[in-house]
């Protein structure tokens, strides 16, 4: 097979080779740099997409944090809450004890073996 189109070949004269050379040689090229083109926008639109997607990771973790923010406010407001809450509650317990015992001094001591 190769000796049959190195025989065509050599049936052609000087300038349909270098035409046929040339076609050939600006063919490849075209097909190179078709497939070139194609690598480098296919890289583009890559680069492009994840370009994108880092941005919106972007706003997410920036939204993620704020909402963060307002709980880790609002739960320091409940702490402050609760503790002033505690503190009736202490308030609270010691008012019941004070109570108790005044209740208990209007009783005779005989009264006072029963409690």
């Amino acid at each position: 097979m190769p000796s049959t189109l190195t025989l065509l070949l050599k049936k052609l004269s000087i300038t349909k080779r270098f035409a046929l050379g040339f076609a050939t040689m600006f063919l490849s090229l075209s097909v190179m740099g078709i497939l070139y083109g194609l690598g480098f926008f296919h890289n583009l639109h890559f680069f492009d997409k994840q370009i994108n997607q880092s941005h919106l990771l972007q706003q997410s973790i920036e939204k993620t944090i704020t909402v963060n923010q307002e709980t880790v406010t609002t739960f320091d407001a409940l702490e402050a809450k609760s503790s002033h809450v505690g503190t009736l509650y202490n308030d609270l317990a010691k008012l019941r004890l004070i109570r108790h015992e005044l209740s208990t001094l209007n009783f005779e001591p005989s009264q006072l073996r029963k409690l």
